[in-house]
């Protein structure tokens, strides 16, 4: 057992102290300044000058303010209390007249007729209303019920007749009824794992094929003194043929002529 054991009682109790401040620590400040000594007064002091006091003061009402008017509903609205003469209404002319009268009717207008107050007896009516207004269920039942679920939403089987039976479709109709042939060059889709021939593997490639594998070399190409903006004599002096000439005319439909300023 050690020292401070032996002295403060069993190891985990010395093992659980808290770590011990050093002597010449410095509690941290709320601060956004690093400082490396203490300082003398608070870091940051607010000092107001006179002209932000005199900002800072609230702004006066102007001498000739008027408060809002205290409405009540015990009294008349303000227009009403207005005494109609000649100095404050104006008398309307002919025109704002008119044009405060209602909108007429059309010479051809018609109002809404009013409901008949005898109707139409319903025996009275063709016999294709009458059989436009039977119901569904009775039209079904006489063509032999309702259609089952397989069947449902789509129209009644009806019965084939005789000629539909015995009739042949024609060589036209029995050759577009064969299905389309595969190509003679088709090949269906390969697996995904095949098997590679043992000539493609032992394959040698020619001559031809490592030159063209090999990269580009530009100082074996080139001399030191190569310049790439260096423009042959004979391409200077090259004109062009009279069909790339031709061929070089805008065509007349897509040219625009400048509009004069």
């Amino acid at each position: 057992m050690s020292v401070a054991a032996s002295q403060d009682g069993p190891r985990h109790n010395y093992l659980a102290r808290h770590k011990p401040i050093p002597a010449g620590h410095l509690n941290d400040r709320r601060s956004t300044y690093w400082v490396d000594r203490q300082p003398l007064g608070p870091p940051t002091v607010m000092a107001m000058t006179p002209r932000l006091e005199e900002l800072s003061q609230h702004r006066s009402l102007v001498a000739n303010y008027r408060a809002n008017r205290e409405y009540s509903y015990d009294k008349e609205p303000f227009y009403k209390e207005i005494k109609r003469t000649s100095s404050n209404v104006p008398e309307a002319s002919p025109r704002v007249v008119a044009l405060s009268a209602h909108k007429i009717y059309h010479s051809d207008y018609q109002f809404d007729r009013d409901l008949p107050t005898n109707p139409r007896p319903a025996n009275d009516a063709s016999s294709r209303v009458g059989e436009l207004a039977r119901s569904k269920t009775e039209l079904w039942q006489k063509k032999g019920g309702w259609p089952n679920e397989n069947v449902f939403h789509t129209f009644l089987p009806q019965p084939v007749s005789l000629t539909a039976r015995k009739h042949t479709a024609t060589a036209r109709v029995e050759a577009l009824a064969e299905h389309k042939p595969y190509h003679t060059s088709f090949r269906p889709e390969r697996p995904i794992r095949w098997d590679i021939s043992e000539e493609t593997l032992k394959i040698n490639a020619s001559l031809r094929v490592c030159q063209l594998a090999r990269p580009r070399s530009r100082n074996l190409a080139k001399d030191d003194d190569f310049d790439p903006y260096f423009v042959p004599k004979a391409a200077r002096h090259a004109t062009i043929t009279p069909r790339v000439e031709e061929l070089s005319i805008p065509l007349p439909r897509k040219v625009r002529a400048k509009k004069a300023a």
